[in-house]
């Protein structure tokens, strides 16, 4: 590989060797980062009113600064595209105080990124101020464009954008800061985005040689301020480039800015910085692949420095899925107690129906449980003097606020929790764990009889969550055999999903005590001609949990329509033994690019594309779009997207007829040939 041409410097492509994906990154930044602006990338700096904007000051320090007009000025434009590789920048926009201000006097390399809190769109830029050429445009300097990249929409919260009312940067002031004060933490600590600065130093003069400037996003609390010096901040999943960090790791190097929208104050930070490989706080964060640790040396606080005020309005999906320093800790305590008996608190028993009580329970404070929907609960109990354990299903879901088990009366343990246990006491358990959880990329179907039904309530829950998050519905079909009326569970509960779910739900009855019974449910055993008539054809994951005789004839039934052993989950309560009938499944074999990039038409995205990011449905939400989707197993058709140009490979077998140009993009991935030129789909 010709490193000398490449377009990411050595900090980048030490990060990406440590990564595994430096071949990925190296094909893909060679195609995608130019060194000119597209003219939808011109288009779109020449209509924001604010503009970030990174660089190097004398001492070698990294500034991230925000550069803005007024959002409904007649001339907002910040950023004055000459062409292709030429652009001005507007002195009005740089606040005096503004450390930046002190390097408008000579030839400076910056960063640029370039944003809409509107609508998620942002890209990047590197380029060179050039203060020395003529400008034609008073108040104006000229710069130059050395590379160009878009950037994808993740972790970006939107908000409205517009003027603040009666605001003039005159009254704007400023505070140098050698700590953070109370009122800089708090401001830290409730922000859900900030800007980083960082730079690479090539040696070939100037310290700044590849300054840089992005944005990062999550959840308030994201950034853990460790004391009046220091920042932690979690790294999450991006576009492999690992610019930052490649600048972090070539000299330690950062400067942050933190914004508070509804007062206008911006808070700028300068310091050292570390990446934090190997911190087992990383597994306890969700969401993060690493950690990272800034100290201050120096920062300024610009109060009143907007003139545009940010309201906001949602957060991105992809921050929707990643955690906080409260949530870390809890979690991280949780693991600590793994095997260790805790007192939990019974907050609410409920009567589910004559046999069956569900009893709702808190964890001790500051220890939250990280758990799987179909789990189970490991409790123990003081009865008649000697200790009993029995495990049970937590039949609610991980987003839940409690830990809910349900348990019928069948036993001297299950009696003892009927008739002794209720609010405010205290039983002793162990955080869950099991095997038998829910994969929530594949359509579902359950089949359980009887307590059965317990993890199966945890997992459709569980994807109704996951799906709000996702902004994409899970396919699920619920078969529940129980012998009579009397014995459902959880019935107004399964209505109520229903209702929120609708056809993303189904839910068939089988009532064994009765063989005859109404249109709407079934009389008798399920058994092959009824999975027959219920399951469209679509590629499930099957979960059993029941009696021992229920699961295996499930099981059985299940493996007669065709159903491979893989494909079948099971879970007992109680003694049971399942014999399998395993074999292995075919294989498609189909040929894929190693490596490929997807644009997104007309969305303006533009993303590398590896075997690891699954089919182009995934992609396209990884990247924050949202298709439409169904059964995500080539189907329904809901997913049919114009191909624009390129070609694509299926790795499942399909069903619906798509029309020419046009493809399932829930199990299609980039052909072969698309590693020599982009794949361009209508988005």
């Amino acid at each position: 590989m010709n490193t000398e041409s490449s377009p990411f410097h050595q900090g980048e492509q030490t990060v990406q060797s440590r990564m595994g994906v430096r071949e990925q990154a190296e094909f893909l930044g060679r195609r995608t980062i130019r060194d000119h602006m597209p003219q939808q990338h011109q288009a779109f700096y020449q209509a924001l009113p604010y503009l970030l904007v990174g660089h190097v000051d004398a001492a070698g320090n990294p500034w991230a600064s925000w550069l803005s007009h007024q959002a409904q000025e007649e001339d907002a434009a910040v950023l004055d595209v000459e062409d292709a590789r030429q652009f001005s920048l507007s002195l009005d926009a740089v606040h005096p105080m503004d450390p930046l201000r002190q390097a408008l006097d000579r030839p400076t390399a910056v960063g640029l990124l370039g944003i809409d809190l509107s609508n998620r769109r942002r890209n990047r830029m590197s380029a060179v101020l050039e203060p020395g050429r003529t400008n034609d445009k008073p108040g104006r300097i000229k710069a130059k464009v050395r590379q160009a990249f878009g950037n994808c929409p993740q972790y970006i919260q939107t908000r409205a954008v517009k003027t603040r009312k009666n605001w003039s940067v005159a009254g704007s002031t400023a505070q140098s800061l050698a700590a953070l004060s109370a009122a800089e933490m708090a401001l830290i600590e409730a922000s859900d985005s900030f800007y980083i600065a960082s730079y690479f130093d090539d040696g070939g003069g100037g310290g700044e040689t590849g300054a840089d400037v992005s944005h990062r996003g999550g959840q308030p609390g994201f950034v853990r301020v460790d004391d009046d010096m220091t920042l932690t901040i979690p790294d999450f999943p991006g576009n492999n480039h690992f610019n930052t960090l490649g600048n972090i790791e070539s000299n330690g190097k950062a400067g942050l800015l933190f914004a508070d929208f509804a007062s206008g104050d911006l808070l700028m930070l300068t310091g050292d910085a570390e990446v934090l490989w190997d911190s087992e706080e990383t597994s306890y964060f969700e969401g993060a692949e690493r950690l990272w640790r800034f100290k201050l040396k120096s920062g300024i606080r610009l109060n009143g420095a907007l003139g545009i005020e940010f309201d906001f309005e949602q957060y991105s999906p992809n921050s929707l899925l990643t955690g906080n320093w409260a949530q870390a800790k809890a979690a991280e305590a949780a693991a600590a107690e793994q095997l260790t008996w805790l007192p939990y608190s019974v907050e609410r028993v409920i009567e589910e129906t004559g046999q069956v009580k569900s009893f709702e329970l808190m964890p001790p404070a500051g220890l939250a449980p990280k758990f799987e929907a179909g789990q189970f609960l490991t409790l123990r109990f003081t009865v008649d003097g000697e200790y009993q354990v029995r495990t049970y299903t937590v039949s609610s879901a991980p987003s839940d606020r409690l830990l809910r088990i349900s348990v019928k009366r069948d036993g001297v343990i299950s009696s003892f929790l009927h008739d002794h246990v209720t609010p405010n006491m205290t039983i002793e358990a162990r955080a869950p764990s099991g095997s038998f959880v829910l994969n929530k990329d594949k359509p579902s179907v359950f089949v359980a009889a009887g307590i059965g039904i317990t993890p199966m309530i945890s997992m459709i829950r569980e994807s109704l969550f996951h799906g709000i998050k996702h902004r994409r519905a899970q396919s699920m079909v619920l078969f529940y055999q129980v012998r009579d009326e009397s014995q459902l569970a959880f019935d107004q509960e399964l209505t109520d999903l229903q209702a929120v779910l609708g056809d993303e739900l189904r839910v068939v009855t089988l009532f064994s005590g009765t063989p005859d019974h109404d249109l709407a449910s079934y009389g008798g055993y399920l058994n092959r001609n009824i999975l027959k008539a219920e399951l469209p054809l679509d590629d499930y994951q099957f979960y059993v949990c029941g009696p021992t005789g229920f699961m295996q004839k499930a099981y059985d039934s299940i493996r007669s329509v065709g159903v491979v052993d893989s494909k079948i989950s099971a879970e007992a309560f109680g003694p049971a033994s399942l014999q399998r009938d395993v074999d292995v499944s075919t294989q498609i074999s189909v040929v894929t690019a190693d490596h490929a990039v997807v644009e997104f038409v007309p969305s303006s995205v533009e993303q590398g594309w590896s075997p690891q990011d699954g089919n182009l449905l995934d992609f396209a939400e990884a990247h924050g779009m949202t298709p439409s989707s169904g059964c995500r197993a080539g189907h329904c058709g809901s997913c049919a997207t114009r191909v624009l140009s390129g070609d694509v490979v299926y790795t499942q077998s399909t069903t619906y007829p798509v029309g020419e140009g046009e493809a399932l993009i829930c199990c299609a991935v980039p052909a072969k040939s698309m590693e020599s030129e982009p794949l361009r789909l209508d988005l």
